[in-house]
C-alpha cells in the first residue's frame, strides 16, 4: 500500500458533525418557530380579549345602565304631576335627580371610548333636563293657582255661612210674622179662618218649609264636596240626616195634589243622595282615601262620580224650585177665595196677610233658594274638567247672581235692613273678578293642560333617549360579539398553526432519525464495529464499505488498511511456524 493510499480519504467540509449540528439546528429552529408562533398568537388572542374587556363589554355596560337610568327618569315623571304635597314632589325631583346624574356619569364613560355617540346621548340628556325642569316649573305654577282657587272656595263657602247665617232669621221672622198675623186673623176670623190658616196657610208653611229644607240639603251637598277630614264629613252626614227626617214630617202635612206629589218627588230624590253607597259623603269618603292613598285613577273616577252629582243636584234644584211655585200659587188662590167671604176688614186683614206677610215670607225663602243656587255653580265650576264647562257655569251663576240681587233690592225696598242683606249682597259678587272661582279655575285648567303637555314632550325625549340608547346596546353587543368571534378565530388558528408546527417538528425530527441518525451514522457505525470485531478475531476475509466522504467512510477506509496490513503479517508468522516445524500454511498447501 502506497503512501496515498495510507493517508485515507480527504476530509470534506460537510461530514457527519455538520450533519448532525444541522439536524439539532432544524429542530432547534423548530423549536422557536412553534414558541414565537404561540407568542403571536397569545398576544393576538390577548388584543381581542383586551378590547372585550376595556371597549366591548364597558360599552354594553354603560348602555344598559343608561338605558336603566332612562327609564327610571321616564317612570318617576309621572309622579311630579301626580304628587299631592310638596314633599311628594321634592321626593320625586331627588329621585329624577339622582338618575339624571347616573346618566350624565354614564355619558362621561361612554365619551371615553364614542365620542359622537356621548355628544348625540348628551344632547338627549340635555333636552330630557330642560323638559324636566319645564315639568317641574308647570306644576309648581299649577299648585300656586291649585292654592288660590281653594282660597276662593273657602270665601265662597265663608261666605254661603255668613249668608245662611243672616237669612235664618229673616226668614224665622217672616214665618214668625206669617203665623203671628194668621194667629190673630184666626182669632178675629173664626171658622173661616181656621180653616184658611190651618189648611191653606199650614199647606203654604209645609211646602216653603220642604223648599228650604231642599235647599239645605243642596247646601249640604255643597260642602261636602269641599271637606277634607271624616270628623267634619260625619257632621254634614248627620245634618243631612236630620234635614231629611223633618222633611219626612214636612211630607205628610202637604195636600193630597198633584202638584204637591211632583214636590214630594223632587224631595225624595234630594233626600236619596246622602243614602247607599253611592252617597255624596260616601263618594267624597272615597275621594279623600284616594287622594290619602296616592292612587290618582280612584280618585279621578269618585271625583267623576261627585261632579255628575253636582250637576244633577243643580238641575235637580232647578225643578224643585219650580215646583214650590204652583203649591204657592194655589194656597194664595185658595186664601183669597176664602178671604171673598169676609167682611171688609177681615178681607182687608187677609188680603194684607197674604200681599204682606205670605209674599214676605216666599221672598224670603226665594232669596235662599237662589243663593244656594249661586253657590252650587260657583262649587261646581271650582270642579269643572273643561273651560266649556267653567262658561257655563259661569252664565248660570251670573243669571242666578242677578236675579239675587234683584231680590235682594226688593228687600231693601220692602223695608229691611241693608246691613242684614249685606251677606247676600256679598254673594251675588263674589264670582267676579282674578280672585274669583272662575278665573282660578281657568288658571287651573291651564297650568293641567300645560303640565300634561310637558309631560308628553319628556316622555317623547325620554322615548328618543331609550330608542338611541336601545341602537348603542344593540351595537355594543355587536362589537362584542365580533370581538369575541375575533378571539375565537385568533384562538382556533393558533391552535392549527401550532399544530402544523408541532406535525412539521414530529415529522422532520422522523427525517433526520430516520436519513442521518439511522442509515448515515448508527447503521454504519454498527456494520464498522462488527468488522472491527470480526478483524480482531483474525477474520482477515471481511468486506469493508468505505463508500462515502464523511468521517464514517474514513474510518472504513482506515480499517481497511489494518486488514490488509495484517495479512502479510499472519503469512509471515505462519511461515515461521512452518520453519519451526509447525503446520504448512494454507497458503502454500
Amino acid at each position: 500500500m502506497n503512501a496515498s493510499d495510507r493517508e485515507g480519504p480527504t476530509r470534506t467540509r460537510f461530514g457527519i458533525g455538520p450533519r448532525l449540528y444541522l439536524a439539532f439546528g432544524a429542530m432547534t429552529l423548530l423549536t422557536v418557530v412553534a414558541a414565537g408562533t404561540a407568542v403571536v398568537a397569545f398576544k393576538e388572542v390577548g388584543k381581542t380579549l383586551g378590547d372585550v374587556t376595556e371597549r366591548s363589554m364597558p360599552a354594553v355596560t354603560a348602555t344598559l345602565r343608561l338605558a336603566v337610568n332612562s327609564a327610571n327618569v321616564a317612570a318617576t315623571a309621572p309622579g311630579m304631576i301626580s304628587a299631592d304635597s310638596e314633599d311628594g314632589r321634592n321626593a320625586v325631583k331627588a329621585q329624577m335627580s339622582a338618575s339624571l346624574g347616573a346618566i350624565e356619569g354614564e355619558i362621561r364613560k361612554i365619551a371615553e371610548t364614542n365620542p359622537d355617540a356621548a355628544t348625540e346621548l348628551g344632547g338627549l340628556s340635555g333636552k330630557l333636563t330642560e323638559q324636566l325642569t319645564l315639568l317641574e316649573n308647570e306644576v309648581v305654577a299649577r299648585e300656586a293657582a291649585h292654592r288660590k282657587l281653594a282660597a276662593a272656595r273657602k270665601r265662597v263657602l265663608d261666605a254661603h255661612d255668613r249668608f245662611l247665617t243672616a237669612m235664618q232669621p229673616l226668614v224665622d221672622d217672616a214665618n214668625w210674622k206669617l203665623i203671628d198675623s194668621g194667629g190673630k186673623t184666626v182669632d178675629e176670623a173664626a171658622s173661616t179662618i181656621d180653616r184658611l190658616v190651618d189648611d191653606e196657610v199650614g199647606k203654604l208653611r209645609s211646602a216653603l218649609n220642604l223648599s228650604a229644607d231642599g235647599q239645605r240639603l243642596m247646601g249640604i251637598m255643597s260642602r261636602a264636596g269641599r271637606i277634607e277630614r271624616a270628623a267634619e264629613l260625619d257632621a254634614q252626614e248627620q245634618e243631612f240626616a236630620n234635614v231629611s227626617a223633618r222633611m219626612t214630617e214636612t211630607m205628610a202635612k202637604l195636600p193630597d195634589s198633584s202638584e204637591a206629589q211632583a214636590l214630594i218627588g223632587y224631595a225624595e230624590l234630594l233626600m236619596l243622595y246622602g243614602e247607599g253607597d253611592t252617597s255624596v259623603f260616601n263618594i267624597r269618603r272615597g275621594e279623600i282615601k284616594a287622594k290619602a292613598e296616592g292612587d290618582e285613577a280612584a280618585r279621578a273616577k269618585f271625583e267623576s262620580m261627585r261632579g255628575g252629582i253636582d250637576d244633577e243636584v243643580l238641575e235637580l234644584g232647578l225643578d224643585f224650585d219650580k215646583a214650590v211655585n204652583p203649591i204657592v200659587n194655589q194656597a194664595r188662590e185658595s186664601l183669597k177665595s176664602g178671604s171673598a167671604t169676609l167682611s171688609g176688614d177681615l178681607r182687608a186683614r187677609i188680603d194684607t196677610l197674604v200681599t204682606d206677610d205670605v209674599d214676605r215670607l216666599v221672598q224670603m225663602l226665594r232669596v235662599l233658594a237662589d243663593g244656594n243656587l249661586t253657590v252650587g255653580q260657583l262649587n261646581a265650576a271650582a270642579a269643572a274638567v273643561n273651560l266649556e264647562a267653567v262658561q257655563s257655569y259661569q252664565d248660570s251663576y251670573e243669571s242666578y247672581a242677578a236675579t239675587l240681587d234683584q231680590e235682594r233690592l226688593l228687600l231693601e225696598a220692602a223695608g229691611v235692613d241693608s246691613d242684614a242683606l249685606a251677606p247676600v249682597r256679598e254673594l251675588a259678587r263674589i264670582g267676579a273678578g282674578e280672585d274669583g272661582v272662575f278665573d282660578n279655575r281657568r288658571t287651573v285648567l291651564k297650568f293641567d293642560a300645560a303640565a300634561q303637555e310637558a309631560l308628553a314632550e319628556t316622555k317623547r325625549v325620554a322615548n328618543a333617549f331609550d330608542q338611541t340608547v336601545d341602537g348603542m346596546v344593540e351595537r355594543a353587543q355587536s362589537t362584542a360579539k365580533a370581538d369575541s368571534q375575533r378571539a375565537a378565530d385568533a384562538i382556533e388558528l393558533s391552535v392549527a398553526l401550532l399544530g402544523a408546527v408541532a406535525a412539521a417538528s414530529i415529522l422532520i425530527g422522523i427525517a433526520i432519525g430516520w436519513l442521518i441518525v439511522a442509515r448515515n451514522v448508527v447503521r454504519r457505525l454498527v456494520a464498522l464495529s462488527d468488522a472491527m470485531h470480526r478483524l480482531a478475531d483474525g477474520d482477515h476475509g471481511i468486506e469493508v464499505d468505505a463508500r462515502g466522504s464523511d468521517e464514517i467512510a474514513r474510518m472504513a477506509t482506515f480499517v481497511g488498511v489494518f486488514r490488509d496490513n495484517a495479512i502479510p503479517v499472519v503469512h509471515t508468522v505462519e511461515l515461521l511456524d512452518w520453519a519451526t516445524g509447525g503446520p504448512k500454511p494454507a497458503a502454500l498447501s
